[in-house]
């Protein structure tokens, strides 16, 4: 008897307990509400004169990129989620819905031995709540930032674009740094073959004052200044070109430009409630397979002479049947 009423007090703790902690779950995530920002943004065409073919090939044969379209959203995905730029983010304080400025490292809660140590842990954790997706057609880019702040959420998505177009930027900058310089040194050589074609014509003149009488010298003669000309149409090219490289270097225009600006998050986002169901529903499951299958499997295990656990969940079968 004593047995019986041991066994529906534990069946009463058991369920309830299990059912207790399913509530609570989805209680917890109920109350911790999350809040998503968007932005979509696309990269806008340089407003800069188109790059020419002796650009692009000197560029090319540099390895460099002078910012052509392929690849340019893959680029900027890179740079969203790339750790050292999301780490100048989340050191700086950002208006919260506390009504006090907040950063995303004390939003984490990240305490480590120094700045740079907090930087990088809050960066890692500011990664796994950031989502960026690439539209094929329109080439655009999707940015999705989920926190528990519905403000913060907005001005932090903010900061990550800025800090990722501050970047973008700077990268440009350098690329056509190098390509101008490059374009400097073809110049100079340019220059000086120019200068040795002129001096062996100027040479070829006062050795040979008249050339009429002889067709070696008229070809000679034809050669020299057909080959000055070339090399100054030449040098005349590239520094059209250098001039255009020193333009484009001098340009300060945005590298992203916003199709949908970061959005406030007016509507809660219910996908960690979504899977906070989930779990307990899953748990709620494995609590029912092991209430009917685990006792049996539990009492074929134990040894003979347990015969007090034996006789507990032989009265915990009984009750179920």
């Amino acid at each position: 008897m004593t047995i019986v009423i041991q066994a529906k007090v534990f069946r009463r703790v058991y369920w309830v307990s299990g059912v207790l902690v399913a509530a609570g779950l989805i209680a917890f995530t109920w109350l911790r509400p999350h809040w998503t920002s968007e932005a979509t943004v696309l990269i806008p065409d340089q407003q800069v004169p188109v790059i020419s073919g002796l650009i692009a090939s000197v560029a090319a044969q540099s390895g460099l990129d002078v910012g052509t379209q392929t690849g340019a959203l893959e680029f900027l995905r890179d740079i969203l989620t790339n750790e050292a730029i999301l780490s100048t983010v989340t050191v700086a304080a950002l208006p919260s819905s506390t009504g006090a400025r907040r950063s995303l490292k004390d939003y984490y809660g990240v305490h480590e031995s120094s700045i740079a140590q907090e930087a990088v842990l809050a960066a890692r954790r500011l990664r796994s709540d950031l989502s960026v997706a690439i539209n094929v057609s329109p080439a655009t880019l999707d940015v999705h930032l989920t926190l528990r702040d519905s403000l913060l959420t907005r001005e932090a998505l903010r900061a990550v674009l800025a800090a990722a177009d501050s970047a973008n930027r700077v990268s440009r900058l350098r690329q056509a740094t190098e390509v101008r310089e490059s374009m400097e040194n073809q110049v100079a050589a340019a220059r000086s073959r120019l200068r040795h074609g002129e001096d062996s014509l100027e040479s070829f003149l006062v050795a040979n004052r008249s050339v009429t009488a002889s067709p070696v010298l008229q070809t000679r003669l034809a050669r020299l200044t057909r080959s000055v000309d070339i090399s100054r149409q030449w040098l005349v090219n590239l520094e059209l070109q250098l001039a255009q490289a020193q333009y484009a270097e001098a340009q300060q225009i945005p590298t992203i430009a916003y199709v949908v600006a970061p959005t406030d998050p007016v509507v809660r986002d219910l996908r960690s409630v979504r899977v906070a169901i989930a779990l307990a529903l899953l748990l709620v499951g494995l609590q029912a397979i092991f209430w009917y299958r685990g006792a049996r499997t539990l009492k074929k295990s134990l040894p003979d002479d347990w015969t007090r656990f034996r006789n507990a969940l032989a009265a915990l079968s009984r009750e179920d049947s």
